[in-house]
């Protein structure tokens, strides 16, 4: 077999597995340098609820939310009139 060095890696992914950490964690375990956010960054922003506590940490202002989890879905009484629905995070 013949194998080539890889100076960089230039990481133009989108969705899960590119966004999430996992391909960053690939190049950091084959000692490859990459174009993207760390592991960690990468799966905190993958994750809304957790960003968004991140963000509230650092002074920054975000929109008021609730989480809620498919069992909530039907009836929370802490969900009034306009109800805007984001995926928190990707299921594997």
């Amino acid at each position: 077999k013949r194998y080539i060095k890889i100076d960089t890696a230039i990481l133009c992914l989108h969705g899960m597995r590119a966004e999430d950490g996992v391909v960053a964690g690939i190049m950091e375990c084959s000692k490859i340098p990459y174009t993207s956010s760390s592991i960690c960054a990468s799966s905190v922003c993958m994750d809304k609820v957790i960003f968004k506590s991140f963000a509230k940490g650092l002074g920054i202002n975000v929109i008021d939310g609730v989480e809620i989890c498919e069992s909530d879905f039907y009836y929370n009484d802490n969900i009034h009139d306009h109800i805007y629905l984001h995926n928190n995070c990707q299921k594997i």
